[in-house]
Parts: structure tokens; C-alpha cells; sequence
């Protein structure tokens, strides 16, 4: 939750953007290509967390605090190493 709170904003900057960059004509598709992203990110990111979890955290229904702490924790240095392979 403290990342929604902190990252939401973000959200807006691109509507915005839109607002201010692209012709009023394609703005909602150009919306739904913004909007295309934070849920492909959820979908594809979600499966590997969940076989992270099966792997080293699962016991019958339950998984250990600690799966789920360090889960949480990589995703965002995931993000990074993908963004700076691109960018390099």
C-alpha cells in the first residue's frame, strides 16, 4: 500500500502528458496504450513471484514470512536491472 500511495501520483503526470503532447483526436488511445502497461506489468510480473514462492516458501496452503518479505523486496531491483540493461 505505501507504493501505491507513493508512485500514484505518477499516474496523472502521464495523463497530463497526454493532455499537453498529443492531439485530442487520439487521446483515448493514447490513454489505453498508457494504461496498457501497469497491468502488463502486474501479469507478467505476478507468475514469476509465484513460482518463487511454490519454490522456496511453500508449505501445503501456507508460505514463511521471510518468501514473501524477500519476493516483495527484489521486485523493485528487478526493475531497476531491467531498465538500466535497456538503457545501456
Amino acid at each position: 500500500m505505501v507504493f501505491f500511495h507513493r508512485f500514484a501520483p505518477a499516474v496523472v503526470v502521464g495523463y497530463i502528458s497526454i493532455k499537453k503532447y498529443f492531439p485530442l483526436e487520439i487521446a483515448g488511445t493514447t490513454t489505453g496504450m498508457i494504461n496498457l502497461f501497469p497491468f502488463a506489468g502486474a501479469a507478467l510480473g505476478q507468475p514469476p513471484m509465484g513460482l518463487y514462492l511454490d519454490h522456496f516458501g511453500g508449505s501445503g496452503d501456507h508460505y514463511c514470512v521471510d518468501a514473501y518479505s524477500f519476493a516483495f523486496k527484489i521486485r523493485p531491483a528487478l526493475f531497476v536491472w531491467r531498465v538500466r540493461g535497456q538503457a545501456g
